[in-house]
């Protein structure tokens, strides 16, 4: 459950540091996240300085699609054409994580529609982009609509062991 004055305040901070949506450095924005499917979010800190923050995610093994949800960030993409984040892998033992992008708009709420893509992660810090301007829905004939989006999801497709994904730097370009 989410404390609604922690919540109102994490989104005026969000619409105040817009088109960055998350860096993780203060702890407001933590009331924005949520788990999917018993993912572990961890919010900690990701060199000697303790300002400087990572979202951890824990992911399950056996668990259909564990990941970390955002939701109530500023909604009008429609001036940039890319989604940036940085994102490694802290899993033990494995040299990739292929794990994917979930973005929901508001029509999606009604035909169930959505758009999404895979990266792969290694045990390094990269840059991801995710390119937004005329995507098709994943199975449906409309073209998502970046003016109004209402949903983040990063997750793994039932993971084969326990896996760690860290998220840095989230943000539109």
């Amino acid at each position: 459950s989410w404390h609604i004055p922690g919540l109102v305040m994490a989104t005026y901070e969000c619409r105040e540091r817009f088109p960055v949506l998350d860096d993780f450095e203060s702890g407001l924005t933590e009331t924005l996240w949520e788990d999917q499917y018993s993912a572990q979010l961890m919010f900690l800190p990701r060199s000697d300085d303790e300002n400087d923050r990572v979202l951890s995610t824990a992911l399950p093994a056996g668990r259909p699609w564990p990941g970390a949800r955002m939701h109530h960030f500023p909604g009008d993409w429609s001036d940039y054409s890319e989604f940036v984040f940085s994102a490694r892998h802290r899993t033990a033992g494995v040299d990739t994580l292929r794990f994917g992008v979930r973005l929901d708009d508001w029509q999606g709420r009604i035909d169930g529609q959505w758009i999404s893509e895979g990266f792969t992660a290694t045990n390094e810090w990269q840059v991801f982009r995710m390119p937004l301007k005329n995507r098709q829905v994943r199975f449906g004939e409309r073209i998502f609509d970046i003016s109004d989006v209402i949903g983040l999801l990063f997750f793994l497709s039932s993971p084969p062991q326990d896996m760690i994904l860290e998220l840095d730097d989230l943000h539109l370009q």
